[in-house]
């Protein structure tokens, strides 16, 4: 992508700085903002695991992973650049704001705070505050979840049945997925053997199946 899960409970990521992992990349295209005064934007969806924030489930202990939702922007004042940029310790070059490739992120450690806020019906979920590069003397546990890429051009195969189902009713609301389903014969997709749940709900490396290999590399590759 070029920018210019079966948990039933959401357990809410704890408050503060933790060692996590990113696992996911999903690009939801164009959505209608929660509040009515912004303008529609790009969006991209990022999970990371956080390796040593676990829950047990069927006996065996499993990662906490939080989701965030960013616009799909690098524009000086988007949080996305702003994450980013703290995550890999330096500003972005020139060159680099004219198209930087988001899968590169895919599988890199990062120091995360996490901050609790309270939506209208009264649910705690964590988000994401800021994004830094950890230290070298704070390694990063190896990766549980598998990695998750997904763009709209893809179309419906194996990467979007990989995808949560909460995050693909937004891919399909977006006019790129339409535009999509205009240009391409789409195959209807199959239900994942075992799908991930929402925002902040418990992930393991058994729910998503494994696309990608894992790397042992620990270096921020971007």
């Amino acid at each position: 992508m070029i920018i210019k899960e079966t948990a039933t409970a959401f357990i809410a990521a704890p408050e503060g700085t933790h060692i996590a992992r990113c696992f996911a990349v999903i690009e939801l295209g164009t959505q209608l903002p929660g509040n009515p005064s912004f303008a529609p934007a790009r969006k991209v969806m990022l999970g990371f695991e956080l390796p040593n924030e676990t829950v047990v489930r069927d006996g065996v202990a499993k990662p906490l992973v939080i989701w965030k939702e960013y616009n799909a922007s690098l524009s000086e004042k988007a949080t996305l650049r702003k994450h980013l940029q703290g995550w890999r310790g330096r500003a972005f070059s020139a060159e680099e704001l004219q198209g930087f490739q988001l899968e590169k992120i895919l599988g890199a450690p990062a120091l995360i705070t996490i901050i609790h806020k309270r939506s209208q019906s009264g649910s705690t979920r964590g988000d994401i505050e800021t994004i830094a590069r950890p230290p070298a003397n704070y390694p990063c546990p190896p990766p549980v979840t598998p990695k998750l890429f997904f763009e709209i051009p893809m179309g419906n195969g194996q990467a979007f049945i990989n995808v949560p189902e909460w995050l693909q009713k937004k891919i399909v609301s977006s006019p790129e997925w339409a535009d999509v389903v205009k240009t391409h014969t789409q195959v209807a997709p199959q239900a994942p053997a075992a799908p991930v749940g929402g925002p902040n709900a418990v992930v393991t490396g058994e729910d998503v199946p494994e696309d990608f290999p894992q790397e042992e590399d620990d270096q921020i590759p971007f």
